[in-house]
């Protein structure tokens, strides 16, 4: 994602719970990059899997330069606080345990 659609996208999902719970139903990455295409397609902006894979490995700073200030809620403090290898792990941690993404 370019910096910019990626924090446009992700601007507009962060504190949309129906969004999130269509995307925790993702099993695996592809599926989960998949889901975000047809969810950014549905909000008219337009991304490819590789976009989306770059947005995913540099997750705390897209959520960082999304929020814009606000409060970060649990699951994205949880998602950018560090100690998880990769940005799947960090969705998987995220899901199971904040209700947004369950």
């Amino acid at each position: 994602m370019s910096d910019i659609q990626a924090i446009e996208f992700y601007s507009t999902l962060r504190k949309d719970s129906e969004a999130l719970g269509r995307l925790a139903v993702a099993s695996n990455e592809a599926e989960l990059i998949e889901l975000i295409l047809d969810e950014a397609g549905a909000r008219n902006i337009m991304l490819d899997a590789e976009q989306v894979k770059a947005g995913l490995a540099d997750l705390g700073s897209l959520i960082g330069k999304a929020a814009g200030g606000e409060e970060l809620q649990d699951f994205e403090l949880e998602l950018v606080s560090g100690g998880i290898e990769s940005a799947w792990e960090q969705w998987e941690r995220a899901k199971k345990e904040n209700a947004p993404c369950k």
